[in-house]
């Protein structure tokens, strides 16, 4: 599936990197990064170390360094002044604040309008505080302004902005602390618990939810499937699922093929992607942009990992290579053309990002890990969101890893 890249594109790699590597002062190989989190207009970055860094804007405390500074580079989050935030395991940015997850603790920063931070209260927060009662998450993620964890009793809890029904609790009333995901009373589930949940992703102010049967539900807005939304989860028709994501306003899963044999993806699952929801722009990759009411398979397989951004999406295969479609105004879409071919793709198409072992889509953004713990990104470098120093745009990746 993958394709040899030519001497221009060689060259182009080699120019960049070289490039980032003076950007980031030359410890790129000291830095391991876990996995990235993009957030509105900024990067969160969790380290093999447990510790964190964020990047871009920052106005409402969103990277949790102690200041409302925004950042060009990435910068330490702080658990109280000068002490470095530490035993992290998660973390995910959402619009204007972030959650992180620390030995089944949810915590919480940055902006607090809705109860988004789900401490109980409306307070902005400059640094960490707790989720009121969330000590046994085994996941978190952060939509625009509400967030989800899931438990390891395999429940989700949800808490902050309501008005589309995001927080599946039957109401669109805002909460300050976190409540319990419920389901339609037609599953017949114990309590109307949705049960068995092992994967969440919170959209825009919709949310998807994968079980350990591989079915998928999502509750939340619903203006593409319908014109009602849905106030508890409700499945959708598709395969056995393994991996789920939503995008803004469309979301992405993957159905469980085979497990890889070998490289640097070794013991993942991997399959055939399935998207849905709002395509203005091709963001769900079914060579059209009109809206995709019901899931559909793409031209696209051997795929481990996806991500959905505002407008874009992004797939990551067997061999670490990334794929990508939808809208290309700022070069998210990663296929190294230079600045004046940003053009909008409504299918899968090969970017110039390998090596990846992880994928991450925001808005205009895109960021990948790769298997030696650096980080590459590209796209929208509003506030500084991709850590490289300066406040433009890159069609073409480059290196933007967190110093130490």
């Amino acid at each position: 599936m993958g394709r040899v890249l030519t001497k221009k594109e060689i060259g182009l790699k080699m120019k960049l990197k070289l490039i980032a590597l003076i950007l980031t002062a030359g410890v790129c190989a000291q830095a391991q990064v876990a996995n990235v989190s993009c957030g509105d207009f900024f990067t969160m970055a969790l380290k093999t170390d447990g510790t964190v860094k964020g990047t871009g804007r920052n106005d409402r405390h969103q990277l949790g360094n102690g200041n409302n500074a925004n950042q060009p580079l990435f910068t330490s989050t702080f658990s109280a002044a000068g002490v470095p935030l530490a035993n992290m395991n998660a973390v995910s940015g959402g619009s204007a604040f972030s959650l992180g997850l620390s030995n089944g603790v949810a915590l919480s920063w940055g902006y607090n309008a809705n109860g988004r931070l789900g401490d109980g209260t409306s307070t902005e927060r400059t640094y960490p505080v707790r989720v009121s009662g969330i000590t046994n998450a085994i996941a978190i993620d952060a939509g625009a302004n509400f967030g989800l964890a899931l438990l390891s009793d395999h429940t989700v809890k949800s808490w902050g902005g309501n008005a589309q029904y995001q927080l599946a609790d039957g109401t669109t009333t805002d909460r300050n602390t976190p409540v319990q995901v419920q389901a339609d009373s037609d599953y017949y589930f114990p309590g109307n618990i949705l049960p068995g949940v092992v994967a969440v992703s919170a959209g825009y102010n919709h949310c998807l939810a994968l079980r350990d049967v591989g079915d998928v539900f999502f509750w939340g807005n619903n203006t593409v499937w319908s014109h009602d939304r849905a106030r508890v989860p409700t499945s959708n028709s598709l395969p056995f699922m393994f991996a789920i994501a939503a995008g803004s306003d469309h979301d992405l899963s993957i159905s469980s093929n085979g497990i890889v044999s070998s490289g640097i993806l070794a013991g993942r699952t991997y399959g055939d992607v399935y998207a849905w929801g709002r395509n203005l722009f091709g963001q769900v990759g079914n060579n059209s942009n009109v809206d995709q009411m019901f899931p559909g398979v793409l031209v696209l397989s051997n795929i481990v990992a996806v991500a959905g951004g505002s407008s874009h999406s992004l797939a990551l295969d067997t061999n670490g290579v990334v794929w990508a479609w939808g809208l290309n105004t700022y070069g998210q879409l990663a296929r190294g053309e230079g600045p004046t071919a940003k053009t909008t793709s409504y299918v899968p198409v090969q970017t110039v990002l390998t090596n990846v072992v992880q994928i991450s889509a925001g808005d205009s953004i895109t960021m990948a890990v790769l298997a030696d713990g650096s980080v590459a990104a590209a796209g929208r470098l509003a506030y500084g969101a991709l850590g490289l120093g300066v406040f433009d745009y890159v069609a073409e990746p480059l290196l933007c890893t967190p110093t130490p």
